[in-house]
């Protein structure tokens, strides 16, 4: 199998659940059959929405790619970075490791909700990840519509990001309620994607009102297992039991 990397810290609960997942995603009966995983857990690096939308002069660019590097040098064949955000710089970040597969998780995603016959998804993400149209792209690429939360609901949505789980806060049930059911009613969707790894942390239930909600983690981690060689679980089956 091959060996992962992680680049993690952005932020640190999200690192540990994607680590979580992929254990959870990989479909063996003893220790010696899991993934062989590096982890860089580097909290340091600069906010990636702040730099993307000229609020911070900061970039994370610089500080990501040697890390990549240096996974690369301890043999990891395959890296994840657990920030959707980031992946409007993919390609700078994954430039001069053509060795190396990136577990490009936007890309996934959108992949992911298409096999789950999804024609138009929401994208629940941070204003940078909105703002740099990374799921808009790679949705148009295979075909797909996206739906884009207003300006009062995407400031929910940061609200929740960053004022309650970035802070170590938790989210208010209702609230959070309340931020889905005005996103079910406002976006005609089939679908949402959680497009930042903050919202994974909510336990949010795979189909709400009717329509899937679609972990953006959740499918970069079992993108993860199947890159690697390991035997994985079916991340479709939690879809349709």
């Amino acid at each position: 199998m091959k060996k992962l990397g992680i680049i993690g810290g952005m932020g640190p609960a999200a690192t540990a659940r994607l680590f979580e997942q992929i254990v959870a995603f990989t479909d063996v009966e003893r220790d010696q059959d899991h993934i062989d995983i590096a982890i860089l857990n580097k909290p340091t690096i600069p906010d990636r929405t702040a730099y993307l939308l000229g609020a911070s002069s900061e970039p994370f660019v610089p500080v990501i790619k040697p890390l990549a590097q240096s996974l690369a040098d301890a043999g990891c064949n395959v890296i994840a970075i657990p920030c959707n955000t980031a992946h409007a710089k993919i390609d700078e970040i994954s430039e001069g490791l053509p060795s190396v597969t990136f577990v490009n998780i936007p890309r996934e995603a959108i992949k992911f909700s298409q096999e789950l016959s999804c024609n138009r998804v929401g994208i629940l993400a941070t204003t940078g990840t909105i703002e740099t149209r990374i799921y808009q792209t790679y949705a148009e690429e295979l075909g797909l519509d996206t739906c884009i939360p207003n300006s009062s609901l995407q400031q929910s949505i940061m609200d929740i990001i960053y004022n309650y789980v970035k802070a170590g806060k938790t989210v208010p049930k209702d609230h959070l309620n309340h931020v889905l059911d005005q996103a079910v009613d406002e976006l005609e969707c089939d679908g949402f994607i959680l497009g930042c790894t903050e919202l994974s942390l909510l336990d949010i239930p795979r189909r709400y009102r009717g329509r899937f909600m679609i972990d953006a983690l959740d499918v970069q981690a079992w993108r993860c297992v199947v890159e690697c060689g390991a035997p994985a679980k079916n991340l479709r089956d939690l879809f349709t039991q």
